[in-house]
């Protein structure tokens, strides 16, 4: 049985060929940021260490336009600047949606990375780290008034390619 990161690199590329086959899907993969950084920056400052499925992931590529949804999947490099620019629209999403897993995390101070963004809907994409700072993040996708929770990034690569 493949390991969890050789699993989410398939399904990252798989994702790339299925997005690519959709006319009304523009996505733009760009390369992969080299030198290839171990951490990524959460929203409060600290640095996470690159799970498994999330080096596959910025292996595969760096920023990556309309990846799900109208979603771009930030590029590390660019992920703590556009939270910095989106400080206050977090902010809102927080107070306005007290329940929201995102509100619930920021409450119990758990480390949360901004993942992605759809500028023109102003909808975030998250990675939230649980209890004991688990290796892989469960990622948290508000689109509208909808928020959509996966287990992991391959949870959600796996929902992109059966939904789609």
């Amino acid at each position: 049985m493949k390991d969890s990161y050789a699993r989410t690199w398939d399904a990252l590329r798989e994702l790339a060929d299925f997005n690519s086959t959709r006319d009304w899907i523009r996505q733009v993969v760009h390369p992969p940021e080299l030198p290839l950084l171990s951490t990524l920056p959460t929203l409060d400052g600290e640095r996470m260490p690159l799970s498994p499925m999330l080096h596959a992931r910025y292996e595969f590529c760096g920023r990556w336009e309309d990846a799900d949804l109208g979603h771009t999947w930030l590029g590390n490099r660019e992920m703590i600047r556009t939270a910095r620019a989106l400080r206050s629209k977090i902010r809102d999403r927080v107070r306005d949606w007290p329940t929201s897993r995102l509100a619930r995390a920021m409450n119990r101070r758990t480390p949360i990375a901004l993942f992605g963004v759809d500028a023109e809907e102003l909808d975030e994409t998250y990675l939230i780290w649980g209890k004991g700072r688990q290796a892989e993040p469960m990622v948290v996708a508000f689109s509208g008034h909808n928020e959509r929770a996966f287990s992991s990034l391959l949870d959600l690569l796996e929902h992109c390619l059966n939904t789609g």
